[in-house]
């Protein structure tokens, strides 16, 4: 049961108003991604202001009633329909391992199966920076574990995605493309955005990217 006692619901009211915080720090900081896309020619394929997280939750999994992580996918406006996408995520946490640290991850991805606009799913690129599929390799020819020193010793790597099909028992769609990583808390102001802005746009320029 809940505790009964003032102390206690001012520590929730005030962990929930630090995630909240935390939200909309990462709003302005993917508002400021969209805006450098949008000066290169690229906008969102999701209506509106939209953005993708997780809809569907269960009352026996508690560990992800919070919001996972939030997505936002692209295409340049002289390339549209045609089954490739810039992917913006913010990764918050992982709820099989605490020590994973909040990540950017930023990619292109190619749906070969389907080329239209809305062909896309909102974990995408979440799924591809922990693995969670079916057929993933990277260039090294190593899988990610999901601890954080792994992820430390990979960030800003150029990755690339040979085959990979998120788990997804109706439809697998192969996806191929590649993608980078960097921690949240390490993107701090407007040319640190930039910059990032500057390595994914050349993903997109050079098809999947740098890696060889």
């Amino acid at each position: 049961m809940m505790p009964n006692n003032l102390d206690a619901t001012k520590n929730i009211i005030n962990a929930f108003n630090n995630v909240i915080k935390i939200y909309g720090e990462t709003s302005f900081l993917l508002r400021n991604f969209s805006a450098e896309l949008a000066a290169r020619g690229f906008e969102s394929v999701m209506p509106g202001n939209g953005i993708g997280t997780e809809t569907s939750k269960s009352i026996e999994y508690p560990k992800e009633w919070p919001i996972r992580y939030a997505a936002l996918f692209f295409q340049h406006k002289k390339e549209q329909d045609n089954g490739r996408w810039l992917c913006v995520t913010v990764n918050f946490f992982h709820p099989e391992s605490g020590d994973v640290l909040p990540r950017l991850i930023l990619g292109v991805l190619e749906n070969k199966n389907d080329k239209r606009r809305t062909a896309y799913e909102y974990g995408w690129l979440k799924r591809v920076y922990f693995n969670e599929g079916e057929e993933f390799t990277y260039t090294n020819e190593e899988k990610i574990k999901i601890n954080t020193q792994d992820h430390m010793n990979m960030d800003l790597m150029d990755r690339k995605v040979i085959n990979f099909c998120p788990n997804q028992k109706e439809k697998p769609v192969p996806l191929q493309g590649s993608f980078f990583a960097t921690p949240l808390l390490s993107v701090n102001n407007a040319e640190e955005v930039k910059g990032l802005t500057t390595k994914i746009v050349g993903y997109w320029g050079t098809k999947y990217g740098p890696v060889k």
